[in-house]
């Protein structure tokens, strides 16, 4: 629900607190900013790096496409991310339940 609240001021706009703001999850009140970017870093580094690219790119496309191009490029990168060592090391994770070690191709 909260993100279907973000989606909405996204597109139309409008005005919130910083308390709805924070339900929706779009901010995160925190003591300890800088620990928190750090604690932030750590996870992105970790994550599977080519995945988290290409999701950018494809909102990108989301934005400034239309919807036959926008298909067209995310079949294109599903393709190529299911051949990565990322693709195989989550899978992997997954059915042996433990965290993945992703090395970013």
């Amino acid at each position: 629900m909260a993100g279907a609240k973000a989606l909405r001021y996204l597109l139309i706009g409008g005005e919130f607190t910083a308390e709805e703001a924070e339900a929706m999850g779009l901010v995160k009140v925190v003591d300890d900013p800088l620990g928190e970017a750090i604690k932030l870093a750590n996870e992105v580094v970790q994550g599977p790096f080519k995945a988290y690219s290409y999701g950018k790119r494809l909102i990108n496309e989301a934005l400034f496409k239309d919807l036959d191009q926008f298909l067209a490029t995310e079949a294109k990168l599903q393709g190529e991310l299911g051949n990565t060592q990322d693709f195989v090391e989550g899978v992997s994770a997954f059915l042996e339940k433990r965290r993945p070690r992703f090395v970013g191709y």
